[in-house]
């Protein structure tokens, strides 16, 4: 039997009250795909790389015995899945024969070193403040249908269930503080320089792929019009100091700097099921999943 595991990012969760990392991914794949089983891990939501990969491989040394493993990993979660099959983490305790990963920032991302309080060149400042000036001039136009009906949407059917589901919300609550703010305090700036572009120079050079596992790459892509109102900050940062095309979080040249790389049409949020609709994330990690095991599901 393959088994699937689905590998969170950074800062991530397998699951938080009621809100799953990979929004109904594995009820998905566990019904479409009738001979596989889907793991979701949970490792250190802001760690170092090192760390995360060592949890990642500790939970599979204890949760398989000598199966097939398929890796597929979104954002940051791309790294640790690298790192663990790189260094022999999971020794013989089962064999991992893909390594899929999805917007991962392969060759670091700016954001990471802006929020280590690297300051910008003036250079850098120029083109921000024209992208800035394309937002505001675009986003009056890109609201009328994305970012009103995106609020709507989160009101009518996130925030309103959780009001009527009083232990969820509370739940939710004592998540959020344990796994994030705890997390942060603690391990949050280790995590975010392993992020920066010299930093991932440094792992790229030492993290080599294993030549008996087959990698795939996937990026996002996403336009202002279609982007998740969680990114309008941070895309425009994205465009003007890395790359025009990215998923408001992570630059194509980034996520496409291992190899051949498919792009996909969504935002980093869309591409696990939250953000604004549109994108059929299901569909997605079933063609994942095909792929990986070279085989259709049945």
């Amino acid at each position: 039997m393959d088994t699937i595991v689905l590998c969170h990012g950074f800062p991530g969760f397998d699951r938080i009250g009621p809100v799953n990392y990979f929004a109904g991914v594995k009820k998905h794949l566990e019904a479409t795909c009738k001979d596989i089983r889907v793991l979701t891990p949970e490792v250190s939501a802001f760690g170092s790389i090192k760390t995360r990969a060592e949890n990642l491989a500790d939970i599979l040394r204890r949760d398989t015995r000598g199966e097939k493993l398929h890796l597929i990993a979104h954002s940051a979660g791309g790294l640790d899945a690298r790192k663990m099959v790189s260094d022999g983490l999971l020794r013989q305790s089962a064999t991992v024969v893909t390594v899929s990963t999805i917007s991962t920032p392969h060759a670091g991302t700016r954001l990471a070193e802006i929020a280590l309080r690297e300051r910008l060149t003036f250079f850098e400042l120029l083109k921000l403040l024209r992208k800035f000036k394309d937002l505001f001039q675009r986003v009056a136009v890109a609201s009328q249908d994305t970012q009103l009906q995106s609020i709507k949407d989160f009101i009518e059917h996130r925030f309103l269930p959780l009001l009527f589901s009083p232990r969820d919300f509370e739940q939710l609550l004592i998540d959020v503080v344990r796994k994030s703010l705890f997390n942060a305090l603690v391990e949050g700036e280790s995590g975010l320089r392993d992020l920066t572009r010299d930093s991932m120079k440094d792992f790229n050079a030492k993290t080599l792929d294993s030549p008996e596992v087959k990698y795939f790459y996937y990026a996002g892509v996403s336009t202002l019009e279609k982007l998740s109102p969680e990114f309008y900050i941070s895309w425009p940062f994205v465009s003007a100091l890395e790359d025009e095309d990215n998923d408001g979080w992570i630059s194509l040249s980034s996520a496409s700097a291992r190899g051949s790389t498919q792009r996909i049409p969504a935002d980093h949020l869309q591409q696990i099921g939250h953000g604004v609709s549109g994108f059929d994330h299901l569909t997605f990690y079933k063609e994942v999943v095909e792929k990986a095991i070279g085989k259709p599901c049945t």
